[in-house]
């Protein structure tokens, strides 16, 4: 570059801009950069590039380069003719310039313009005219606010307070609103103002004088011999459109009161299947658990070969029962908001492999394609909630596919993982896509064993968890269920739990068993028996409490609702407890899956099984406790 001196840049801008737009501008500059521009020093190349700025606003970005460009390489135009090559254009810009001050000058308006800091900038003549301010008042850069108050103060802007006038209008520029007011003067005179914002901050108003229109109006309006009957006419149609819309408004009311009615029964309603689905799953769950303590207590090797498929056949329905209401159960715990979301962070895989391993062996079965994509990344959410989303959604796959096969997919997409789900299906309709969800619904043209309680679990899970399952299908080709998690940044914790080993060898404990339903207390001692336990059956907590210290049990094995006024299971374990002096190791045996209940008993030191009980599982704490 060539160096160039201040004072030509100044030429320079003055020549494109004008002078008085110049000053200005340089002013502000020498303000905002703290730099004085002497004009016999080199100029800066911050300078530089204001300059080029500025002319660009005139004449345009790429002219203002080209201009700069040769001013600075000194070699292509002579600063003195490439002054004279934009004169033309300077001289039509000022051309122009001058036509809009003139017009600005003639209008019958008064015109005043502020910029995005309120402050005066431009007026004309009409303007003055039309109010009497002070000279001190009308210079450029006064503050908008300042010839407000003047008004107000002299009675300009009607009666009321003088600040809140001042802030009443300020407001309307602040905001940038376009406001419109007819002001009567002290004088009598009548002044329409309209204001309108700037596209890029502060505000052009006009003024104009209507007082002529205004007495004409009203000159009009007391000659008008009618005015009072078209008025009287007017307000009876205004008073009979009124009581019709007060009618439409009543009966609107009427129906929207009817509806939040309707809404609150179908609430209730709701509310109590969904209660007599936790009370009545509950009951069944009693006897069930003892069918099926019952059922693990019998010896199959001194049954004949059809007696013990007759005994596989009724473990078989017994575990489709207990599926059946634990999931009605599950329904109803959702729907009542007592199932929580706990989140935790870990490998995707782990829930993913064993499920896959699993429905390998159903796919196998029916003769389909079982394939997987799996991708190995760790997420956070509850893993046992997930699992059992995936897990119903694959086998509604296999369910319903009977030839082709099904894949399971994990991909990463960005910070997020796609879980996918395809079958070569048949495929579901846009209808039934909208009601796969609902409790007992199942496809239609299809007898696939089942009751259609899977997807309304997944719906509800899903809802839990927060994830969105979209469904894509097409009648004949297959469906694919999808949805997303949100990739962990954290890492996974390692376990230091080990896995139970369960001996099969005699268990020679003493138990105390305390159930207030003699059938589960009568299969309980069954299975034990089986197991070489010596057991003791007790149905109340008085009982208890009366045969502890001849009992010494090794092992208590409590109900949790034992219908009694003083003891639940968990109380009634740590009076034992008390009146042994001891320990005693605990197992609470309750139709009661609530996460707080487990809660509870953990805190207690106390074993927790749900019913219908597992033989393996309580055959694995009975062993733990003989060691």
């Amino acid at each position: 570059r060539v160096d160039i001196p201040n004072a030509d840049l100044i030429t320079l801008l003055r020549k494109f801009l004008g002078q008085k737009r110049t000053d200005i501008l340089l002013m502000e500059y020498r303000q905002q950069y703290n730099d004085q521009l002497d004009t016999n020093t080199i100029a800066t190349t911050d300078f530089v590039q204001h300059c080029e700025l500025l002319i660009g606003g005139v004449i345009g970005a790429s002219s203002s380069r080209s201009v700069m460009q040769a001013v600075l390489s000194g070699k292509a135009i002579k600063f003195e003719d490439m002054l004279s090559f934009f004169g033309d254009t300077t001289d039509a810009l000022s051309f122009n310039q001058n036509i809009l001050y003139t017009s600005l000058e003639s209008l019958d308006q008064g015109i005043s313009v502020v910029n995005d800091e309120l402050l005066l900038v431009a007026w004309n003549k009409r303007y003055l005219e039309l109010f009497d301010y002070p000279s001190e008042l009308i210079q450029v850069g006064t503050p908008v606010e300042d010839l407000i108050r003047y008004n107000a103060e002299n009675g300009e802007c009607g009666p009321g307070e003088i600040e809140q006038h001042v802030t009443k209008r300020m407001n309307y520029m602040r905001t940038g609103s376009q406001h419109r007011f007819l002001r009567e003067r002290a004088d009598g005179r009548v002044i329409e103002m309209v204001g309108n914002p700037l596209p890029k901050g502060g505000f052009v108003t006009s003024f104009t004088d209507i007082t002529d229109y205004i007495e004409t109006q009203q000159a009009l309006s007391e000659s008008n011999i009618d005015l009072e009957k078209r008025v009287e006419d007017r307000s009876k149609e205004v008073s009979e459109i009124n009581a019709a819309l007060k009618d439409e408004i009543d009966r609107r009311s009427h129906v929207e009161e009817a509806l939040n009615v309707a809404k609150a029964e179908a609430e209730q309603a709701n509310a109590l299947k969904t209660r007599f689905l936790a009370l009545a799953s509950h009951d069944i769950l009693q006897p069930l658990n003892a069918a099926k303590l019952y059922l693990a207590s019998i010896e199959k090797s001194n049954l004949d070969s059809s007696n013990s498929q007759i005994l596989d056949k009724v473990g078989i329905s017994l575990s489709s029962t207990e599926s059946l209401i634990q999931t009605l159960l599950e329904i109803s715990r959702l729907d009542e908001g007592m199932i929580e979301n706990d989140e935790k962070v870990f490998a995707l895989n782990d829930v993913l492999a064993p499920l896959i391993q699993d429905f390998a062996i159903m796919a196998k079965h029916k003769g389909l394609k079982f394939h997987n994509h799996l991708t190995d990344v760790v997420v956070k959410t509850d893993p046992i909630h997930l699992r059992r989303i995936i897990q119903n959604l694959i086998s509604n796959a296999i369910k319903y596919c009977n030839e082709g096969g099904v894949l399971i997919a994990s991909r990463k997409r960005g910070n997020r993982i796609s879980i996918e789900i395809y079958d070569t299906g048949p495929g579901i309709s846009d209808y039934e896509q909208t009601q796969i969800y609902n409790e007992f619904y199942r496809i239609r043209g299809h007898n696939e064993p089942g009751v259609g309680l899977g997807l309304a679990v997944v719906s509800r899970l899903s809802e839990l968890l927060d994830i969105d399952i979209v469904i894509k299908s097409n009648l004949g080709t297959g469906s694919r269920f999808s949805f997303y998690l949100d990739e962990a940044n954290e890492s996974i914790s390692e376990s230091t739990q080990t896995p139970v080993t369960i001996d099969k060898p005699a268990i020679a404990l003493n138990v105390m068993c305390v159930d207030d339903a003699q059938e589960n207390l009568d299969a309980l001692a069954a299975v034990l028996n089986k197991w070489g336990c010596t057991n003791h059956l007790f149905s109340t907590p008085t009982d208890v409490i009366a045969n502890l210290k001849a009992v010494a049990p090794d092992i208590l094995l409590v109900d949790f609702q034992l219908n009694d006024e003083h003891y639940n299971g968990i109380e009634l374990v740590a009076e034992c407890r008390r009146l042994l002096g001891r320990e005693i190791p605990a197992v609470l045996i309750t139709a009661v899956r609530d996460k707080s209940l487990r809660v509870q008993a953990k805190e207690a030191n106390i074993s927790y099984l749900p019913k219908p009980v597992r033989p393996a599982a309580l055959r694995a704490l009975l062993s733990r406790h003989h060691k």
